[in-house]
């Protein structure tokens, strides 16, 4: 409170001597500079009084508050009193000026009998090229003015820019003596002939090319390249000698019809002259404009119907699509056609239907032996039908861009982020609930599905003739490779054999397109590598043998296919009876049978039931048990319980040899070690299991740091990291702090990266290749029979912060165990967080663990 006290002492003292000067203000001669300095102390003045009143009112008691209360109104109106008497000299200091310019024009009514005209301002946008003649012109109206004070010369001038240069002149005062301050301002930064040249020389060269005859865009280009070559002769270029260059650069803005006949017209070997080339292209713009207003005086018939009509924003494409030959109408030159233009694309402005066709007909028609037109008059006028030649050739080209990069690293920064559960759509409720009503299973347990279309099948469409198209397409790429035809054959044969096609009888092809669907089907490379491992003590993993195939459907029509073994042989149609690759919804219906089965046999299959609702993953299960005897019971539990609903386990692992014995060599995964992600890029650092040691450990790809290391390259390595629980975290970390700083740098993609980075990424290189020397024990645990903790850490730093949850088990012969569970780190935000925030996070990302 006492410091407080102080304060105020020393405030009222800065307002009392700030009064006296203010009061001697009032009786001597005053400046504008004067009044806006005493303005700039009664403000901070302001500031201090409001902090204060605000302190003080707030921590003394109540005895004191009604005292204060009115110190401080005491206060506040003598800063009042202040302000108004500061406004009110400010006004006579302006009514001053005033006086003063009415006498300096009254001295000057004889010098200047005639009133000068009212000049528009010119107007400066900032752009080099327009500073000469701004400066010109703003000297001639305002700047050599000597009728006009500094002070209306600075007001005018900076009403005249805008942009960058307004920007420049924003903290300049209006007074008399900042004119030529703010004068001095602007030609310092803009009378730079080197930024004026590069100006006109980039104006010049990067004007638009000219897609179609029109004569506003050619006179746009001469304008342009007119106003570039006054700009370069005023800087003293020898602009007069570069005629040929700026030819070759318009002959290249120019559309198609006008660059022919300009090329035509040069029928010597001299080089044309500028001058020769503007004179053609303004003579041609003159002819353009003239044929289109001759195109305007359209033939008019008056014509009267009754009837119905739709409005719309556009009723076709352009008509006809392409320029016709002119000569197509030569033989029908004499008659009066309705559309003038017909041969030029043009909008549709209205469609007649058929129910007025036989009111606008008339009797005549002309047909011309061995021509392939015919003309037929209407109320409007001829009309001309048939075959024409086009005047030009149609190409269609198709482009695609797939960036891997982008979903390589989209890909990353999912795995490094904490799932969470979310509610269900409206739409994946409705298809929960129709699988409820819809699945059946028939007397061998097999299941029967149906589709979960999202809008009514009546706007799937036709669909025959595109799968007819791919079936085509296919059969090409079959003629220049043998082994994919040879493949390709078998695998329908099977499917034939089967069961799972079956041939459509002829009664029943034509059906209405709302009851079937044609589906295109292409050849895909089988994936190697299995999607499905295990992680428990005595574990196993597995999938199932064509799984998709062995699931019924009801709505077979909607999955009809082409095909045909010979391309000699006539083009068959088939439906595909059991749930295909490559529909959207054929992974739920799977997953939801398997739930489903699970759920049915949840009695007669305990163990199995309970797996398979929790240790899933689309089609491969991942699961074990405490001991030997559980695992074995667990095995053939499954074995069962799929059977019963017609599906095969296939590619068993474990890590105890025991588990195996039962189960047929073909039904055994091969390999020795199994790849955790189930993902077929490649990576730079993968997850292994080996079963047989029970431990995982990192397939490693040197990181290169050869050649030019660009952003692209290296975020394309950054992104191909597999580690869903931050076992590599002190890696991925620096890997993720490289992204920050590349994505903060805004480097293009294959920009070189600098070489801070470039070492760093180096160092970290040369560690990595180490991680492969890792071996981290599946089993978290002692023994079976122990006792365990869970204990998280979190910590952060300027650059980052980190969350980690270990576990701790204890036997009970007193063995310990520690072993990381999962980690997850966070760069800090780009905008700087205090250090305790920092931590908060880690804190919140732990709990989120």
């Amino acid at each position: 409170m006492d410091a407080i006290l102080k304060q105020k002492k020393i405030v009222k003292g800065k307002l009392t001597r700030l009064v006296s000067k203010i009061d001697d203000l009032q009786n001597q001669a005053n400046s504008e500079s004067i009044i806006e300095v005493y303005e700039k102390d009664v403000n901070l003045i302001d500031t201090e009084v409001n902090y204060l009143n605000n302190n003080l009112l707030s921590t003394c008691t109540d005895e004191d508050f009604n005292g204060y209360e009115i110190e401080m109104h005491n206060l506040f109106s003598k800063l009042d009193t202040l302000k108004i008497i500061l406004k009110e000299e400010m006004k006579k200091l302006v009514r001053n000026d005033n006086n003063i310019n009415a006498c300096q024009n009254n001295a000057n009514t004889n010098v200047n009998n005639l009133k000068l005209p009212r000049i528009e301002l010119p107007v400066f946008t900032s752009n080099y090229m327009e500073w000469i003649s701004f400066r010109d012109l703003f000297l001639a109206s305002v700047g050599n003015n000597n009728t006009l004070s500094d002070r209306q010369k600075l007001q005018y001038f900076k009403l005249s820019v805008k942009g960058e240069a307004a920007t420049l002149l924003q903290s300049i005062q209006i007074t008399n003596y900042n004119y030529q301050k703010a004068w001095n301002a602007l030609t310092e930064r803009y009378e730079n002939e080197a930024e004026i040249i590069n100006a006109a020389l980039n104006k010049l060269v990067s004007q638009p090319v000219l897609k179609q005859e029109s004569a506003s865009g050619l006179r746009k280009i001469i304008d342009t390249t007119q106003q570039c070559i006054d700009t370069l002769q005023i800087l003293k270029q020898p602009v007069e000698h570069w005629d040929t260059l700026i030819i070759f650069l318009l002959r290249g803005k120019l559309d198609p019809e006008t660059l022919r006949v300009w090329t035509l017209e040069q029928t010597n070997k001299k080089n044309p002259s500028f001058a020769q080339f503007k004179s053609f292209v303004l003579g041609r713009a003159t002819a353009i404009a003239s044929l289109a207003k001759c195109q305007k005086e359209k033939t008019s018939v008056p014509f009267e119907a009754g009837g119905n009509a739709l409005i719309l924003p556009k009723i076709t494409c352009d008509l006809p699509q392409f320029q016709v030959d002119a000569s197509a109408l030569n033989t029908f030159k004499n008659l009066q056609l309705a559309d003038i233009n017909c041969l030029q694309p043009s909008s549709i402005d209205i469609l007649l239907g058929a129910d007025v066709f036989g009111e606008i007909m008339l009797n005549r028609h002309l047909n011309v032996p061995g021509h392939s037109l015919t003309a037929m008059e209407t109320i409007f006028g001829w009309i001309v039908l048939g075959k024409t030649k086009l005047s030009c050739q149609r190409i269609i080209s198709n482009h695609a861009s797939y960036n891997a990069v982008e979903f390589q690293l989209d890909k990353f920064w999912q795995l490094e982020e904490l799932s969470e559960t979310k509610p269900f759509t409206n739409e994946e409720i409705a298809c929960e609930n129709h699988f409820k009503r819809t699945y059946t299973r028939d007397s061998t347990g097999r299941f029967a599905v149906k589709f979960p279309f999202r809008d009514s099948s009546d706007e799937l469409g036709s669909s025959r003739d595109i799968a007819v198209h791919r079936l085509q397409q296919i059969e090409r790429r079959f003629s220049k490779n043998q082994s994919l035809s040879d493949q390709y054959h078998k695998f329908m044969d099977d499917y034939l054999k089967l069961g799972h096609m079956e041939l459509i009888s002829e009664n029943e092809i034509d059906v209405p397109a709302s009851s079937s669907f044609y589906l295109p089907h292409h050849p895909v490379p089988n994936k190697n590598g299995d999607k499905f491992r295990v992680d428990a003590q005595n574990s196993h993993n597995c999938g199932h043998e064509k799984m998709y195939r062995q699931i019924t459907l009801h709505d077979s029509d909607f999955q009809r296919i082409v095909w045909r073994n010979s391309p000699f042989e006539p083009i068959q149609d088939f439906r595909l009876t059991r749930i295909a690759y490559g529909i959207a919804s054929s992974p739920n219906l799977a997953i939801k049978c398997l739930q489903q089965l699970a759920l049915n046999e949840s009695n007669n299959f305990p163990l199995a039931s309970k797996a398979a609702l929790k240790d899933y993953y689309v089609d491969d299960l991942m699961s074990g048990a405490n001991s030997l005897s559980e695992a074995l019971e667990l095995q053939n539990q499954l074995t069962q319980m799929v059977s019963s609903a017609g599906l095969v386990l296939r590619k068993w692992a474990s890590n105890c040899s025991e588990l195996l014995n039962s189960i047929d060599s073909d039904m055994r995964l091969s390999n020795t070690s199994l790849n955790i992600d189930n993902d077929d890029t490649v990576k730079t650092l993968g997850i292994l299991w080996h079963p047989v040691s029970g431990v995982f450990y990192f397939k490693i790809t040197p990181l290169s740091f050869e050649g030019t290391l660009t952003k692209r390259t290296l975020l394309s390595t950054i992104a191909k990291t597999f580690d869903p629980l931050g076992w590599l975290s002190p890696i991925t970390i620096q890997y993720k702090t490289i992204m920050q700083r590349l994505w903060k740098q805004q480097l293009k993609w294959d920009e070189r990266v600098p070489t801070d980075i470039k070492l760093e990424w180096e160092q970290l290189a040369n560690g990595v290749q180490f991680v492969k020397d890792i071996k981290i024990p599946r089993f978290l645990l002692v023994d079976s029979d122990n006792q365990f903790h869970l204990f998280g850490f979190s910590d952060a730093s300027e650059k980052a912060y980190a969350a980690a949850i270990y576990c701790r088990s204890v036997s009970d012969t007193g063995k310990i165990n520690i072993q990381l569970i999962i980690a997850k780190t966070r760069v800090a935000p780009l905008k700087t967080v205090s250090l305790p925030r920092l931590e908060l996070c880690g804190a919140l990302l732990l709990v989120k663990l």
